[in-house]
């Protein structure tokens, strides 16, 4: 098969997740959309290494975050 063909289908594959790139999901974007981070930790939550994607370890800092902000 030839690139084009699999770029379309990463690309497919990206829009039917929501746009959303999990794995390098931000620490500020979690931290400012509530619904962004519970979307994070629920796509985390079905990985089988959670520990080792940026986005995973991201929402735990973001979780970290939010529980500083409240004291």
């Amino acid at each position: 098969m030839n690139r084009g063909f699999f770029a379309v289908l990463a690309l497919s594959s990206v829009l039917a997740v929501g746009g959303k790139n999990h794995k390098n999901a931000s620490v500020e974007e979690m931290v400012h959309d509530e619904q962004a981070l519970l979307d994070q930790m629920a796509w985390c939550g079905r990985q089988r290494d959670p520990d080792a994607i940026h986005g995973c370890r991201n929402a735990g800092e973001a979780l970290a975050t939010i529980a500083a902000m409240g004291q």
